[in-house]
């Protein structure tokens, strides 16, 4: 699934560093947008001490993206 599909989905994410985080996608920018620095996603957490912060992750931060 590319990145762009997740966007206003609620969604569980492992990171590479074994934390998890569970949260709507609420935005996304492309390669192009982001002067080539890679795609990314930012997510709002549901829970705990990041709820409803706004974090930034790229397509190379995480292992898995589930839809809930």
């Amino acid at each position: 699934m590319e990145l762009v599909e997740y966007l206003g989905k609620t969604v569980r994410v492992t990171f590479i560093d074994g934390q998890i985080l569970s949260g709507k996608i609420v935005d996304y920018t492309s390669s192009a947008d982001n002067d080539d620095e890679g795609e990314y996603l930012t997510i709002r957490p549901q829970s705990g001490k990041l709820k409803g912060k706004p974090i930034v992750f790229y397509k190379g931060d995480f292992n898995q993206i589930v839809i809930k």
